[in-house]
């Protein structure tokens, strides 16, 4: 069972190795408003000159790539973390079709286990797709009844099973 399910903002640091690739993510809670790319910068470059961080290819991380500010749903059990980024999710557009919209929400800290949804009367093609890696989900929506036309607006809430709890999601379709 869950110690404690919190909604806090992060600050998702992108590393990069010297061929800036094989990225690894860390992530810092409740960081100090006004953060900046250059205060972060500033901050990493001991660990980078000391070779204190590694890529998962054992190479050690020498740059820094996106670094951005996050809403996630933290979940704690038994002192262990995971989070669930975004904490709510608003689906784009299909630039190509226009047809569908679209979204991902991406896990850290654990795998997803498994998806439901809440059952609601939000009436559209609502589909799921976990990553391989069960570090992701893409829901996608559709028009139910005539799929030359957009989803209609509303919202629903995706259910995430991970390491045995239940984390809530709500999706929310804009106005086509």
């Amino acid at each position: 069972m869950a110690d404690t399910q919190t909604t806090v903002v992060n600050l998702d640091i992108q590393l990069l190795d010297a061929d800036r690739s094989n990225t690894t993510t860390i992530k810092l809670d409740n960081p100090k408003n006004d953060v900046t790319r250059e205060q972060v910068s500033a901050a990493m470059q001991p660990a980078f000159t000391n070779g204190w961080f590694l890529s998962s290819k054992g190479d050690p991380l020498m740059y820094i790539g996106d670094v951005t500010i996050n809403q996630s749903i933290k979940t704690k059990l038994d002192g262990q973390d995971f989070y669930v980024t975004p904490s709510e999710l608003t689906l784009t557009y299909d630039s190509a079709s226009d047809k569908s919209a679209g979204g991902v929400i991406t896990v850290s800290g654990a795998t997803i286990q498994g998806t439901n949804f809440v059952k609601s009367d939000y009436q559209a093609r609502k589909s799921i797709s976990v990553a391989d890696n069960g570090l992701s989900v893409t829901v996608v929506v559709s028009n139910s009844s005539d799929t030359t036309q957009r989803p209609p607006a509303g919202t629903f809430t995706l259910i995430l099973i991970i390491m045995g709890q239940s984390v809530y999601v709500p999706i929310i379709v804009p106005q086509p």
